[in-house]
């Protein structure tokens, strides 16, 4: 409990993040991702037009790998992550949190599977919803905070900087 207080602790005045619009922000870019890919063939999503823009299916990866990494591995530890390997495929740049596929590269990825990426994105979206949903509760006052508010805003709009 003491990790849903940071949040709470570091929103301008103390209050509770506005849980409801936070779920609708999130469920509005995740559907939004599922929309741009639901005509397209696995293989579709694996194709790389130039060196540097990533396939969608690479951008699928790195938004759940985003969320997981700098939301749910501290907030969330019940949380099951991915294998531990796709943080090499689908670290973009952050270079404090690990090694990186060059992004000329991820195109040739056969691994994991587009069906695979996508369950990993359900159960990062459900861990999502749990930690929103778990807002609402109010612990009390952490001592520590270790996050801002802004760390809801920052993740989804990495998602929607993606398109995915």
């Amino acid at each position: 409990m003491a990790r849903l207080t940071s949040l709470q602790s570091r929103c301008p005045g103390g209050e509770s993040p506005d849980t409801a619009a936070l779920a609708h922000r999130l469920g509005s870019i995740r559907r939004q991702s599922e929309a741009l890919i639901a005509g397209l063939q696995p293989e579709d999503l694996c194709l790389q037009g130039m060196a540097d823009a990533s396939p969608p299916k690479w951008h699928l990866g790195h938004t759940g790998w985003f969320f997981e990494t700098f939301l749910l591995a501290t907030e969330l530890p019940e949380h099951e992550p991915a294998d531990s390997r796709w943080g090499y495929l689908f670290n973009s740049y952050y270079d404090t949190v690990g090694e990186r596929l060059a992004r000329p590269l991820r195109g040739l990825l056969t691994r994991p599977t587009i069906a695979e990426v996508l369950a990993w994105r359900q159960r990062v979206d459900a861990s999502l919803v749990l930690l929103i949903e778990r807002l609402d509760q109010r612990p009390p006052p952490s001592a520590a905070p270790r996050w801002p508010c802004w760390s809801w805003v920052f993740s989804t709009n990495n998602s929607t900087r993606n398109c995915c």
